[in-house]
């Protein structure tokens, strides 16, 4: 594992989710990214159905890591894994509280668990540390209703484990005590900018299994879309705006001229109007 690329992107990573947690990661307080064991048959089906959290593991680790769950926080990253995985993230405790004075902690799952309850008792003590100590996070709340700010879980649409806790959080929403958001467009932000002049998201998406670059293209394409769309309203927009104004011009502005063979004092009122080049005549 590239430990000095690591240092370098999780610095990345906090400074991008702490300096614009409002902005960009919709107030979380905590992101929780899982991925699923790899089939049996060897296919890289499982890495397709989690494409953002798979790609994000590998710009920030270096590598794929199936059948993981990590959960982070301001102070401290767990991971829920099996053995093999964890003695590879083991590696990283020391360069992670060098960088960011974030702890490591790695919870070992038996064969055939799906992690989801070692993931709800980490996710139950977070909350309840969130909810004595209240961080200053997000900022528009202020110390009057502190005591009502939800607890915010970031997720990836379409990529979260469907938990026992998780699911009776959602069930609370309306109380605001819990709420889920998709932090999708932050976590993809990561991987087009460069954490140096060797090391940037061609050489990320190499590692990854095939099939996840593509699908990780399509969704850009599909923002790519949605943002094209809007800038062609706001032009047609614009363009009417601006028609109706020159129809406003030519209907308002009027002077006075004498006509022809008349006095020059005998005024009567004309109109200013284009003719076929663009010029102004007087009709």
């Amino acid at each position: 594992m590239n430990l000095r690329a690591f240092k370098k992107r999780l610095r990345l990573f906090y400074s991008s989710w702490k300096e614009r947690n409002g902005s960009l990661w919709c107030d979380s307080n905590v992101l929780l990214l899982c991925t699923p064991p790899p089939p049996a048959d060897g296919s890289p089906s499982a890495a397709l159905s989690h494409p953002v959290t798979s790609a994000f593991y590998v710009w920030l680790l270096g590598h794929d890591f199936p059948d993981t769950i990590a959960v982070f926080t301001y102070n401290g990253i767990y991971f829920v894994c099996t053995k093999k995985k964890a003695s590879l993230l083991k590696k990283l405790v020391p360069t992670a509280m060098e960088a960011e004075n974030v702890v490591i902690a790695i919870h070992e799952k038996v064969s055939k668990d799906n992690g989801y309850a070692l993931m709800d008792e980490i996710l139950q003590a977070v909350r309840d540390r969130f909810k004595s100590t209240l961080p200053p996070f997000p900022a528009k709340y202020n110390s009057e209703s502190d005591g009502n700010r939800p607890f915010v879980i970031g997720l990836a649409e379409g990529e979260f484990p469907r938990s026992k806790l998780l699911w009776t959080w959602s069930r609370k929403a309306e109380t605001d005590e819990c709420r889920t958001v998709y932090v999708n467009s932050a976590l993809s932000r990561l991987f087009g900018v460069k954490a140096d002049k060797a090391l940037n998201v061609d050489l990320h998406m190499k590692a990854l299994p095939k099939g996840v670059e593509e699908a990780l293209l399509l969704d850009d394409e599909r923002r790519t879309a949605e943002d094209l769309s809007e800038k062609t309203i706001k032009s047609e927009k614009e363009a009417e705006e601006a028609k109706i104004s020159k129809q406003d011009c030519n209907t308002q502005l009027s002077i006075s001229l004498p006509r022809k063979n008349e006095r020059a004092d005998a005024l009567v009122e004309s109109t200013l109007d284009f003719d076929d080049t663009g010029d102004w005549v007087v009709v």
